[in-house]
């Protein structure tokens, strides 16, 4: 998932204020539109229509070039310096500098620095790195780990030894969030925050399996 940024240097700009609503709508969902379709600020005439509730829109699509927001391509339009900085002293009746936003490749960058950096966290904690894995094989597993923790009255079995069930159906926690009684090497990340900053994780990353920030080096 990509995000557009609506950069604060815009903020009380009369060229972006001047626009009518509609145009403004439209102008804010083709960045949503560019980023998330990785094109680099190029809007497709096929693509007008899905940048506003009534259609397609060509009296905002004007209205964008003649504010220079938008320049006239030959298949659409294409959105000026789509990755170059906005500037900070900022002409208040016309637009300098860039659009703030990341290219289709900075993304693809900074996902695989992302990868890498999770990859080497998890060597560094002994953590096995990630399988690719059907949404079956994950399902049946997960089935697989419920059904076994839960066998039994309160022992169960694994290889020739018994062992007890109650760490991990009732586990103990010390006072920094750690299980009780396993050494350091051998604990989980605290959930919810990056293990190298220990700053809060964003939602989306827990819900991936992340442990770290995308720029934490561990």
């Amino acid at each position: 998932m990509t995000d557009a940024r609506l950069p604060s240097q815009w903020l009380g700009k009369t060229w972006l204020d001047s626009l009518s609503d509609a145009a403004r709508v439209v102008f804010d969902n083709a960045l949503m539109w560019s980023n998330d379709n990785g094109t680099d600020g190029h809007v497709p005439e096929t693509a007008l229509r899905l940048l506003h509730p009534s259609g397609t829109r060509m009296d905002c699509a004007a209205e964008l070039v003649t504010a220079r927001l938008w320049g006239r391509v030959a298949d659409g339009w294409q959105m000026p310096r789509w990755d170059a900085r906005p500037s900070i002293g900022d002409c208040p009746d016309k637009p300098t500098g860039g659009m703030g936003q990341m290219t289709a490749q900075q993304v693809r960058d900074d996902a695989e620095r992302h990868r890498v950096n999770s990859e080497n966290y998890r060597r560094s904690r002994g953590i096995q790195p990630r399988q690719s894995h059907s949404a079956t094989d994950d399902v049946t597993d997960d089935a697989t780990d419920d059904a076994t923790v839960n066998v039994g009255q309160g022992q169960g079995t694994k290889d020739a030894g018994t062992m007890e069930t109650s760490e991990t159906s009732n586990p103990t926690y010390n006072d920094d969030g750690w299980l009780a009684g396993r050494p350091a090497s051998h604990q989980p990340p605290p959930t919810g925050v990056c293990a190298v900053c220990g700053e809060p994780l964003d939602p989306v990353l827990i819900a991936e399996g992340d442990t770290t920030h995308p720029n934490c080096d561990p």
